[in-house]
């Protein structure tokens, strides 16, 4: 098996932000994403870093960033920025005609957890701005970041939350004032001339590039810019509706696959998904110029087998074995219960043994024990279904 370059990862994952505009998903979303990028594509775990809810101030993600992807990351090696939480928009002081709404040019921004700790009515977050800058000084070409997140208003819906703040106008409280965009933040403005100083462009050159489109690699989101990410309820969990169908669509995929290919398909399974809530149609765009769009989702071929299952915490003797249902589909996940049985298969794909399900799934999470096979059970070893337990509390349903 040919040796990977050094990969890195910067995983942000936010649900208790203030007052009703709390959501449930990203914290899951961050940890399918990292054990993805661990157990499937083979991220050394060392290089891989998670900031979660209070972790994940503007600060901690900028500074994180800056320390973490463009201090360590060489030419060659590949880089991975993942956000799951809320999106909105900024009023753009240097707009690009191409992102208007309500004829303001504006900014999509990610919203960090000390939202509401910014200047007087300013909306404190990190705008597309400083994100192309922050692309542009990383080393390497091997760049995806993926934005599960909002970059338009939205509301709750029933079991449903839309990643998006409600914010009301400090000079129109009405809660109906729905098209209220807030300025650009002074802190993200001046950090912006900040990184343009290390960067060696001028205004004028950054202003025409970042028109052209994104600073380096592959860039993705998961909703267009006036549409809504769904942060969804599913049996026993609730995770970003596009994060969740692309960590377990990356599971099943025999082979390396181009973006392009996989899009085709998660653009439909994510307007299925999403149907009667509203449309949701993920994007992605390439460095200008480039053929990225024919490359690897994480510019890595997939080292080893697909599985619906994945071993991910290091089994203590005596005590049950804990597995993250990775590759389940939304539609069979209440098939897996008690009883249950997954082939335990090497990195070649061959079954060296099987596990038993001996616990009800708590999330996409269960607990097992060896069944048969003589190897023992380490983090990292892959499941694959052999047989489904249909819980009998339920009707027997099939899902694919």
């Amino acid at each position: 098996m040919p040796s990977l370059p050094p990969q890195f990862a910067l995983l942000v994952g936010i649900n208790d932000y203030p007052g009703d505009n709390k959501l449930r998903g990203c914290i899951t979303d961050v940890r399918s994403m990292q054990i993805l990028l661990e157990h499937r594509y083979g991220f050394d775990p060392n290089n891989s870093k998670r900031l979660e809810d209070a972790e994940a101030t503007r600060q901690n993600i900028l500074s994180t960033f800056e320390s973490h992807l463009i201090a360590q990351a060489k030419p060659g090696d590949v880089v991975v920025f993942h956000f799951s939480g809320h999106g909105f928009m900024v009023t753009d002081p240097d707009p690009n005609p191409n992102f208007t709404y309500n004829n303001q040019g504006v900014s999509g921004t990610i919203i960090p957890y000390d939202v509401d700790k910014g200047e007087s009515g300013n909306l404190r977050s990190i705008m597309g701005h400083t994100l192309f800058l922050l692309m542009s000084a990383l080393k390497t070409e091997n760049v995806t970041v993926v934005l599960d997140s909002c970059h338009s208003g939205g509301g709750l819906r029933g079991s449903t939350r839309i990643r998006s703040l409600k914010l009301r106008d400090s000079n129109n409280p009405s809660p109906t004032n729905q098209n209220y965009i807030p300025p650009a933040p002074q802190e993200e403005l001046q950090y912006q001339k900040t990184l343009l100083a290390k960067s060696g462009m001028t205004k004028a050159e950054f202003e025409r590039q970042r028109k052209l489109g994104i600073a380096k690699g592959i860039g993705i989101g998961a909703a267009k810019l006036d549409q809504e990410a769904q942060d969804m309820a599913f049996d026993g969990f609730s995770a970003g509706a596009f994060t969740y169908l692309l960590t377990r669509y990356l599971w099943q995929l025999p082979i390396a696959q181009p973006l392009n290919t996989t899009f085709t398909s998660l653009e439909l399974s994510t307007q299925m998904l999403v149907d009667k809530r509203g449309a949701q149609v993920p994007n992605y765009e390439v460095k200008p110029k480039s053929t990225n769009q024919q490359q690897p989702i994480f510019f890595s071929t997939t080292p080893r087998p697909g599985a619906e299952a994945v071993i991910h915490e290091s089994p203590q003797p005596g005590q049950p074995i804990k597995f993250w249902l990775a590759g389940v589909s939304p539609g069979a996940l209440n098939s897996y219960d008690i009883g249950a049985v997954f082939n335990l298969i090497d990195a070649q794909g061959q079954t060296i043994g099987e596990l038993e399900q001996t616990t009800p799934r708590d999330g996409l999470e269960a607990t097992g024990k060896l069944r048969s096979g003589t190897t023992q059970p380490a983090k990292g070893m892959l499941l694959r279904e052999q047989i489904r337990s249909v819980p009998p509390n339920i009707k027997a349903k099939s899902g694919t």
